[in-house]
């Protein structure tokens, strides 16, 4: 019994020492430039970095009554934006933040949003992401202004992980040929039209040569017997 208890607290250890933890903060932005303090928005958890990794991602306290005031403020100016933004481990400051951004007038009547995590394979920490609102129109435009419901904002939250792209292996030129001497072998040259195909417009200058000459006689044929007849 005890082994089994050793064994149990041991693979819990490793899943805990295994588990990867980012954090996110969001604020609104106004056109010139002008911007809220940066606030908790949550934390997203997850083991390994495959596709099919499970994720958990847990709002803090103050989300929902800030996410209403942020979506108040939206749906009165068009112009500013609500952004989201990733805390790396090894970052000194706010600016070094990964930072995604949508329009904060599409707060309000969204009912979820999408979190698109960018995991580093080697390091399994989390380095970019990408936030998206639904539903949202196709064309962008803000939705006219209405009552926002607090209990509607953001109800569901999906985190994905993505893994970086691994660009096309480059086309490698095959070895050079080496001649017995050692000297490199040159490659055979391509032949023009002309080269390939003189024969063919040999004989077929040939043939017109020919049937050329044969007409004017035929012609000639003719005209003779003509003038025997009229005698």
């Amino acid at each position: 019994m005890r082994s089994t208890a050793l064994c149990v607290a041991a693979l819990a250890l490793c899943a805990h020492a295994m588990q990867h933890e980012a954090q996110l903060y969001h604020r609104i932005v106004e056109p010139n430039g002008d911007a809220t303090t940066w606030a908790r928005r949550g934390s997203i958890y997850y083991n390994g970095v495959a596709l099919t990794t499970s994720t958990d991602f847990v709002n803090d306290q103050d989300d929902i009554d800030r996410l209403k005031l942020f979506a108040d403020r939206g749906a009165r100016n068009p112009g500013l934006l609500y952004q989201v933004a990733l805390e790396h481990p090894e970052d000194t400051g706010e600016d070094m933040w990964a930072i995604s951004s949508v329009k904060a007038c599409h707060l309000g009547p969204s009912t979820a949003d999408i979190i698109n995590l960018h995991v580093d394979l080697r390091s399994r920490q989390a380095y970019a992401l990408d936030y998206f609102l639904v539903p949202v129109a196709h064309d962008g435009s803000c939705p006219p202004l209405a009552t926002i419901n607090s209990s509607s904002i953001l109800r569901n939250t999906t985190v994905a992980l993505r893994l970086p792209a691994r660009p096309p292996s480059p086309v490698l030129r095959g070895p050079i040929q080496m001649s017995e001497k050692g000297e490199p072998v040159k490659p055979v040259e391509e032949k023009s039209f002309i080269q390939k195909y003189w024969p063919y417009l040999a004989g077929f200058l040939v043939l017109q040569f020919v049937l050329g000459q044969a007409m004017p006689e035929e012609g000639q044929g003719d005209k003779g017997g003509g003038g025997g007849k009229a005698k």
